[in-house]
């Protein structure tokens, strides 16, 4: 589909966004920008995205336009308990931590959700404080969502939300921390609502909670799959800048897209609970498990994990294959692979990498590898099966697309399947029985 915008247009824009708000848009996302700008242009009544990016360019939106233009760029996929392993920790590890180091002096906590969007991660927190309750009398207590997108911070605001947003959250708890409506919308309960604070803030501009007074009074912040978007020089800027803003043993959870900027930094370490939980340097609590890791010199402007950490190598791997340097990422996906050889992940990154780099063969083997440990691997069996058509060896080809075709219909179609495509269930069986033709439909 033609765009609507120049490739010269798209460029402009993409340098403000980046300057403005630290969004990042590479050519390879100059789809995504410019259906962004027709929303926007649509939604702004400018009539085509010509005029819209003309006046951004000449600086002549209004703040109020400036806002809509925000929240079409800015909408994030959201829901209750997102993620929920970083919960879990924050429940059975962070909070027992902190609870123990503040009861002998002042006896508050501070929780912040950064790129908050619509409120759920921010009462998600709020309800796992409340499970604390009994613990927290006479506490102060509170937690700060932040967002860039005022009408996202809105409906973060109202507390009302509707089912969609329940789809991580049990039964249980919906009843215990939301009251329902007459429309079949459901409210946060009053107990939570009070706990949480909404505020706008340009993460790329404006200063953070409590970085004027430079309190380092957060506690606890949450920082989950939002640098991957930025521009790499704000990403690390703003990470030095949360480092201040923390608590000397407070804790910091990013998201597995974010890790690598946070490893990459060197102002924080690994503190025992995988890739994604980290905390400034330090002596350790007795709480929160192995000593912290001893951060080493960076190289190619990622920092080098612990020699034993899996995951982190993983981490660097993928990062350093979004950014293009495809030689550094076969490098950390083999010392991933080294630390453990029957990881299938590991051998399908190996794969995507290896056919990057214009290596089928390697990259054929890799997948080969990848599906005799994990004989269930989807997105394995339909990257094989596209490879063995291409090379004209059908039968095995079509192979290995039926048995991707049956896997993706074990989930409902709006489901994104697992990996870093973005597909749905429901799109990827389109493609696949558009691929077999006949045959497609026989096999459901």
């Amino acid at each position: 589909m033609p765009r609507h915008a120049t490739d010269s247009q798209l460029a402009t824009v993409s340098r403000i966004l980046a300057s403005r708000l630290g969004l990042l848009f590479r050519p390879e996302r100059w789809d995504e920008l410019d259906r962004q700008l027709v929303q926007a242009a649509d939604l702004l009544r400018q009539g085509d995205s010509d005029r819209l990016v003309h006046r951004l360019v000449s600086g002549l939106l209004t703040p109020e336009e400036a806002e809509a233009l925000t929240g079409c760029l800015t909408v994030g996929e959201t829901y209750f308990f997102r993620e929920p392993k970083s919960f879990a920790t924050l429940t059975d590890k962070i909070l027992p931590e902190r609870l123990a180091a503040r009861a002998g002096s002042r006896r508050r906590l501070r929780l912040w959700s950064i790129a908050c969007s619509t409120g759920e991660e921010a009462y998600s927190l709020a309800m796992v404080l409340d499970r604390y309750r009994a613990e927290l009398g006479g506490w102060q207590v509170a937690v700060l969502g932040t967002d860039i997108n005022a009408a996202a911070l809105a409906t973060a605001s109202r507390g009302v939300y509707g089912p969609w947003s329940f789809r991580g959250l049990d039964e249980e708890s919906r009843q215990t921390f939301f009251r329902p409506l007459a429309n079949g919308r459901w409210e946060i309960v009053p107990r939570l609502r009070r706990l949480v604070t909404f505020r706008h803030c340009n993460l790329a501009k404006a200063p953070l909670p409590d970085e004027a007074a430079a309190r380092q009074d957060q506690d606890v912040i949450f920082c989950r799959n939002l640098l991957m978007y930025w521009e790499p020089e704000m990403a690390a800027a703003l990470v030095a800048r949360l480092h201040a803003n923390l608590a000397p043993e407070g804790w910091l959870v990013a998201g597995p897209t974010d890790a690598p900027f946070f490893l990459a930094s060197g102002l924080f370490t690994l503190a025992g609970h995988g890739p994604m939980i980290f905390r400034p340097q330090g002596p350790a609590s007795p709480v929160a498990g192995p000593p912290p890791e001893r951060p080493v010199a960076a190289a190619e402007g990622l920092a080098e994990p612990p020699a034993a950490d899996r995951a982190a190598c993983l981490l660097l791997a993928r990062c350093h294959a979004k950014k293009g340097q495809l030689a550094a990422a076969a490098t950390w996906c083999q010392r991933a692979l080294a630390l453990e050889r029957l990881d299938p992940e590991a051998h399908y990154l190996a794969a995507g990498i290896a056919l990057e780099l214009g290596q089928a063969h390697e990259g054929i083997k890799a997948l080969e590898r990848c599906l005799y440990l994990a004989p269930e691997h989807l997105l394995a069996h339909f990257t094989l099966g596209n490879l063995r058509c291409q090379q004209g060896n059908l039968r095995a080809g079509r192979r290995h697309l039926v048995a991707a075709l049956t896997l993706a219909r074990r989930y409902p179609p709006a489901a994104i399947l697992p990996g870093e495509t973005g597909l749905s269930a429901g799109r990827l069986v389109a493609i696949i029985a558009t691929m077999l033709g006949g045959e497609g439909s026989a096999h459901g």
